[in-house]
């Protein structure tokens, strides 16, 4: 199954004989169980198949009816990491699966579990050899038949899925820890002939029962709590034989990687590579994660987050799903501190992956001793990239026809006049992938947003957002008849191709009805993504436009301000908080090296302080060490554009350019004199206020000046409503007041200069 940049579909069973049979780079899989979506519709029905590429489908049945695919509403299926996993002990129990070319006499399985019950043993599958043989793999222990004493395979470190008076660990840090790969090697004597023997059989999620054929037999069910596993599977992969310590570390890292487990070992990628150095790391193995691709593994993670969330937000938990109010086409949780991926819509090179874990720092932040306005956050991460992250400054973005596009950093500004049809494109999307995201304005004119086939002149696939903020999809360069959303304008507004369809999410919400799939002998065709616009009367003004696929755009982050204690982020997550990379990978955040990560605006509705386009590792040191971090002041920058001379006559045509780094709107300014032929000292040149990030003053003469910036506080206020029935909801906290004071000198002709007084 291909897993798409932020969804993962199944087109059809068909799909599954076409797939690699290398999980992690391991060869030979004789069962690779996954959760895959029924349908199209990831908010529909999931089921238990076997993606091993064996011509016979392989899933798991109900011991009653024994005909049909296990099945399960997406209400009882968990993400886990962006992906599902099922919950074998809802629905008749157990489910079993006959392997057709593994008898496990000999073999290796290895699984993801994620228990939501920590004190009670479960059985989480029973194993069934060809030869008449067959094993119980508890939460506890492993169960032989007979009188066979059972094996507690985690009974003093918490290393099995249950949690009992004997771990050393902390009740806490065990369920923070719930999540594993759990590895069983099944060694019996092999008794087959040379024609081979029958398959084996898995059965999962219920108990043990001496009348199911399928448990070969008996048990003493006074060695072990005979109850069913209370949690989620999302992926088991059978081999038919004992792996070697390599081929199960790839295995391990791979299904670690994609579930993002810790492991007590380092990482190997697909071709038995070192990708995470447990010694080398350090103090920094904890909550490890990681994003990769490997395409002969079928692998693709372009977003994760730790399942090892602190408590009380325990990961395996049915409520802590992956994404936000569980809806697989939105964005990811509050559930998560730190979520981190490539720019959505930003393909990622095959063979690459992205690995960071922390230092177990508390969230707390302290102040830097030479600069009390910082607060910085006491954990720090280390990243880990095998490849540096370098931005095409020269490509570009957009080709307007009859619209203008200006650059504004990673973000654009796309604008129509009345009265005159436009358009923009980008380059090729280079992988088939792409975003175009945007806030749409409250007045606009009809107008398209999408992607465009190659030699077509509109938009091929997308939607149209009319006038009145209804949206229709676009299909085959048709809009259809019927709207699929209202009232888009003012809203925040993604549109994304991935695995051959396009996706539409309003305020991060999206759905099935959200989306249009391109036709299967469309998907290979080269398109490139697409804003037009027919003559209206209605001007189109589209800020902060993001546009991803065609050129290398970096990686996002996402903070959860409202985890953090106290809130404490939460309060600074408007314009102050940065994030904090030190690129020599020391954690020293000398300021001469630092570079600084400005947040974009938050998304209040999940508690999110949003970073984009990070650049790891750009100078190919091999690694960075981040943190975050906020300024209880005001930060900018000052330029100066000295006076013109004519005949020897300067002019009166200086100017002053501020630029807010840091700090909360509104801001006010005051220019006065300190020294200018004419003009007394303290003489008020120039006052006002203003929003944005830079503002100007113009027409001064030659001389020094002092100005100075002050911030406004914290108090937003935002209205919602119509004319009969308006809501108003703001903060009460309120930032500490700041000013920035500056001498500026010698705007006549020469060199210009501002210097900090702070």
């Amino acid at each position: 199954m291909k897993k798409v940049l932020l969804f993962s579909g199944l087109c059809g069973l068909s799909a599954l004989l076409l797939l690699a049979r290398s999980p992690g780079g391991v060869e030979g899989v004789d069962a690779w169980f996954k959760a895959a979506p029924v349908s199209g519709n990831l908010q529909g029905r999931y089921q238990w198949l076997d993606f091993s590429g064996d011509s016979v489908v392989q899933y798991a049945q109900n011991r009653v009816s024994g005909t049909y695919v296990f099945t399960q509403d997406r209400a009882l299926v968990k993400s886990l990491n962006f992906n599902p996993a099922l919950d074998f002990s809802k629905g008749d129990t157990p489910k079993w699966s006959e392997l057709h070319r593994s008898s496990l006499i000999q073999g290796t399985i290895i699984g993801v579990f994620a228990p939501y019950t920590f004190k009670t043993e479960g059985v989480v599958y029973g194993v069934a050899s060809g030869d008449g043989g067959g094993s119980l793999v508890t939460s506890d222990r492993i169960v032989r038949p007979g009188n066979i004493e059972p094996l507690d395979y985690g009974e003093t470190h918490g290393e099995d899925l249950l949690y009992t008076g004997k771990d050393s660990i902390p009740e806490n840090t065990f369920k923070e820890h719930a999540t594993k790969v759990l590895t069983y090697y099944r060694a019996a004597n092999p008794n087959t002939s040379v024609w081979g023997g029958p398959g084996g059989t898995l059965t999962i999620g219920g108990a043990y029962s001496p009348t199911d054929e399928h448990f070969n037999g008996p048990f003493d069910t006074s060695n072990f709590d005979n109850k069913g596993f209370e949690g989620y599977s999302p992926e088991l992969l059978v081999y038919n034989r004992i792996l070697t310590p390599g081929e199960r570390r790839k295995a391990e890292s791979y299904l670690a990687m994609k579930y993002g487990v810790t492991l007590n070992d380092s990482y190997l990628d697909g071709d038995g590579n070192l990708v995470w150095d447990r010694d080398d790391a350090g103090v920094y193995h904890n909550r490890v994660t990681a994003i990769s691709r490997n395409k002969a593994g079928d692998f693709l993670q372009p977003m994760s987050a730790t399942s090892y969330e602190e408590g009380p937000l325990y990961t395996s938990l049915p409520e802590n799903d992956s994404y936000h109010k569980s809806n697989s086409y939105g964005l990811p949780s509050e559930a998560h501190l730190l979520v981190m991926g490539r720019e959505h819509g930003n393909p990622m090179p095959d063979k690459m992956s992205l690995f960071w874990g922390d230092d177990g720092g508390a969230l707390e932040t302290y102040t830097s001793p030479n600069d009390t306005l910082w607060h910085i956050m006491n954990r720090t991460w280390l990243v880990k990239p095998n490849m540096p992250t370098v931005a095409d400054t020269t490509a570009t973005r957009w080709t307007a026809t009859g619209m203008t596009v200006t650059p504004e950093g990673f973000l654009d500004v796309i604008s129509l006049e009345e009265n005159t049809p436009g358009s923009v494109v980008t380059p090729e999307l280079t992988d088939g992938t792409g975003l175009i995201e945007f806030p749409c304005p409250s007045t606009h004119p009809a107008f398209d947003v999408g992607f465009s086939k190659s030699g077509d002149s509109g938009c091929t696939y997308g939607f149209r957002i009319g006038s009145d903020g209804s949206v229709r999809a676009i299909a085959n360069g048709e809009a259809g008849g019927t709207g699929i959303a209202a009232d888009v304008s003012g809203a925040d507004v993604s549109v994304m191709l991935s695995d051959g369809v396009v996706y539409l999410r309003v305020d991060g919400e999206g759905g099935a009805a959200y989306t249009v799939t391109i036709p299967e002998d469309a998907r290979n065709s080269v398109y490139r993504g697409v804003i037009s616009a027919e003559a209206s009367a209605t001007p189109l003004y589209l800020t902060s436009v993001r546009s991803n696929g065609a050129v290398e755009t970096g990686y996002f982050a996402e903070l959860a301000h409202n985890l953090t204690p106290d809130k404490e982020f939460y309060h600074y997550s408007r314009n102050r908080t940065v994030m904090l990379i030190d690129p020599t990978g020391e954690g020293q955040f000398d300021t001469d090296n630092t570079v600084m990560v400005r947040c974009s605006p938050p998304d209040i509705s999940r508690g999110k302080t949003m970073f984009h386009n990070i650049l790891w590792d750009a100078d190919g040191s091999g690694s960075d060490v981040f943190t975050f971090a906020y300024f209880d002041g005001i930060d900018a920058d000052v330029d100066v554009e000295p006076t013109t001379c004519v005949d020897g006559v300067p002019q009166k045509d200086g100017a002053i350019d501020i630029g807010i780094n840091i700090g909360t709107p509104i801001y006010r300014y005051s220019l006065t004199v300190d020294s200018v032929a004419g003009m007394k000292k303290d003489d008020l040149v120039a006052s006002g206020s203003f929003m944005g990030k830079t503002h100007r003053i113009e027409n001064l003469a030659t001389g020094t000046y002092t100005l100075t910036v002050t911030q406004g506080g914290g108090n937003d206020i935002h209205g919602k409503g119509n004319l009969l029935y308006t809501t108003y909801s703001h903060t009460d906290r309120r930032f500490t007041g700041g000013d920035v004071e500056w001498t500026v000198t010698e705007t006549g002709s020469g060199t210009a200069s501002a210097r900090s007084l702070l």
